[in-house]
């Protein structure tokens, strides 16, 4: 525990508080085949400035293959998705289940590696899905949306995300986010590279909401 301690070296508990373990590191891995390996977490016993001893960390982040594009060589990626549906969505405190009315809105980070029709132009506006009416289980089964990305270098794609954005809808004040989900998209850049075109099935990505899982989404791609 590192809370509460008398300020001075070593681990001295106050006898008038439960020990409590308040300071943490908190680390979350994007994918599955590259985590994060913690390699030291401990408290830094020596600290005595405070009646907390502060933690530190070590991490372990395998590294990731470089794609090897070159600007000259400019591609483009269309992702496809169809068969959207979420499932178990929780609202926000102040609504009921029967609240929820409910689109999706599928957008990349940076939005610069995003196709623009001409040089000029404004940057396309995000795919949008039609509104489901209250249900925490909306589904869109017929319906089939477009990114098209511009694939052009390793350091335009590093760190590159896609985003699910689950939205409530509300024309009386103001649409809010249910929660967002998220894709890695230098990894789909990786896949694409040796094939003229692929598929997933059954991608499942999760909603979160200040850090709380608030739903799942679900798409094929």
């Amino acid at each position: 525990p590192t809370f509460k301690l008398e300020r001075r070296s070593g681990f001295h508990y106050d006898k008038k508080r439960t020990p409590s373990y308040t300071d943490r590191i908190l680390w979350k891995s994007m994918q599955q085949n590259r985590s994060i390996e913690p390699l030291i977490y401990e408290p830094i016993s020596s600290f005595a400035t405070s009646d907390h001893k502060p933690m530190r960390g070590l991490f372990f982040l395998p590294e990731r293959q470089p794609l090897n594009l070159h600007r000259d060589e400019k591609r483009m990626l269309q992702l496809t998705f169809k068969k959207l549906k979420c499932k178990s969505l929780v609202p926000t405190p102040d609504l009921f289940q029967s609240d929820l009315d409910t689109f999706l809105q599928i957008y990349c980070e940076p939005q610069s590696l995003l196709s623009q029709p001409k040089p000029s132009s404004k940057l396309p506006k995000p795919p949008k899905t039609k509104t489901i009416q209250t249900s925490d289980r909306p589904s869109w089964p017929n319906e089939v949306h477009k990114l098209i990305i511009n694939v052009f270098s390793d350091e335009d794609l590093a760190g590159s995300r896609l985003f699910v954005k689950s939205v409530l809808e509300n024309k009386v004040l103001g649409n809010a986010t249910i929660g967002i989900a998220m894709v890695d998209l230098e990894d789909l850049v990786r896949k694409s590279l040796n094939a003229s075109e692929w598929e997933e099935e059954g991608v499942e990505t999760v909603f979160f909401r200040n850090g709380k899982e608030v739903g799942k989404c679900f798409f094929d791609l």
